[in-house]
């Protein structure tokens, strides 16, 4: 037993003499944990990430009926006049938001990217806009910065018309009433380039050509994919100083085409815009954007086809904002905003002219906590139908994290 223990002895001292004189592996760069900024916990990622978003509590009551129950954006025709009540709550308008970066590809060049996902779902019916929201992505990209130039590539907004109005319905965003402009699949080129104290910003992309979906003899036809082509975008904003604040005022276009089958080909799509953001003092500012073109429903500004005559439907909207604040915690905002399409190419019954107008108060209860409500009145006249008038209220309250 004796010289069974002095051989373990030995073995153990063996042992313990090997693993001192092993090197201490690194830790892997693919395996080492990344903290997110600011956050209150760690990420196993290979890159940096910043989890972002609010969680957005919303209750509204219109009169009469709206397009949409959760995102409204016009008056419903109605020629009964019946102006029904509405009441309604939803959370789809809450933001997951990861981004991603800065990864250092080399010396100069970096890669960031983000992905951002809502919880809207446009039907009306059953309980999809009460308990059985599903995950939708609002934007996905990589874009890579080297010097002055970006490239993105993924889903982003529109290079056209890249502003937003600060309306609390954040769904509805004012489309069809004033605001153009998207989110669709783009490859996307930018460049800035300095000029004094000032900058030009130029930005130009291949879109995904979004069209019309119809059904023909069993087969799901895509009047933008059958087009062939995509729709490009650009834009050249100049950004300079003025009045102790920096002021932006810019230009955007689009150029596509639509394929409607067994009705027309090669309809062309096309749209010119200005936009400007005019800070005019440290609690006082404007912000809007004006656009015109023809068959423009893809990016919300109506028109389209008329799909009896072939015929491109031509449009023209607007919107301006007037932002006041903030005043401690306090933020007020006016908005007005108009879309008016044209009626000769208009198919009967279609929306014709909507007209949008409101007000905001936001107030921070807390810095990550805000409160919101907001009244808007609607005005929306149809092709040869009803003319409908529609006031609303939106609370909101919002927790950002």
């Amino acid at each position: 037993l004796g010289a069974d223990l002095g051989v373990l002895a030995l073995e153990l001292e063996r042992l313990q003499q090997q693993v001192a004189e092993t090197p201490e592996a690194p830790e892997s760069e693919a395996s080492a944990p990344v903290d997110a900024e600011n956050g209150l916990f760690t990420v196993m990622s290979k890159v940096p990430i910043t989890l972002t978003g609010f969680l957005k509590g919303d209750m509204l009551w219109n009169s009469p009926r709206m397009n949409s129950t959760s995102a409204p954006r016009y008056v419903l025709a109605d020629p009964g006049h019946n102006h029904d009540d509405q009441f309604t709550a939803t959370v789809q308008h809450s933001r997951l938001i990861a981004r991603l970066g800065d990864v250092h590809l080399s010396q100069d060049t970096t890669a960031v990217g983000q992905i951002e996902l809502d919880f809207f779902n446009l039907a009306d019916s059953g309980d999809t806009n009460f308990n059985n929201n599903q995950l939708r992505v609002r934007q996905l990209f990589a874009q890579v910065n080297h010097d002055q130039w970006k490239v993105l590539v993924g889903q982003a907004w529109d290079v056209f018309s890249p502003l937003n109005p600060a309306s609390l319905n954040t769904n509805g965003n004012y489309w069809f009433g004033g605001n153009a402009g998207f989110r669709r699949p783009q490859l996307r080129v930018s460049r800035s380039i300095g000029i004094g104290e000032s900058s030009l910003e130029l930005a130009g992309s291949v879109n995904a050509n979004v069209g019309v979906t119809v059904t023909d003899n069993g087969r799901t036809l895509d009047s933008g994919r059958d087009a062939g082509i995509p729709v490009l975008e650009g834009s050249a904003q100049f950004v300079f100083p003025l009045l102790g604040n920096s002021m932006t005022v810019g230009v955007s276009g689009l150029w596509g085409e639509e394929d409607v089958d067994g009705v027309k080909e090669n309809v062309t799509q096309w749209a010119a815009g200005v936009h400007a953001v005019l800070p005019l003092t440290t609690w006082a500012s404007l912000r809007g954007e004006y656009q015109a073109g023809s068959n423009t429903d893809a990016f919300l500004m109506g028109g389209g086809i008329n799909t009896t005559t072939g015929r491109a439907v031509g449009s023209q909207s607007g919107w301006i904002q007037a932002t006041f604040g903030p005043w401690k915690r306090l933020t007020l905002n006016l908005l007005g905003g108009a879309n008016d399409i044209d009626r000769s190419n208009l198919t009967p019954g279609a929306l014709k002219h909507n007209v949008l107008a409101g007000a905001n108060l936001r107030f921070k209860v807390f810095d990550p906590l805000e409160v919101g409500v907001e009244y808007t009145h609607f005005d929306s006249k149809f092709r040869d139908a009803s003319h409908e008038r529609a006031d609303m209220i939106w609370t909101s309250a919002i927790l950002s994290f």
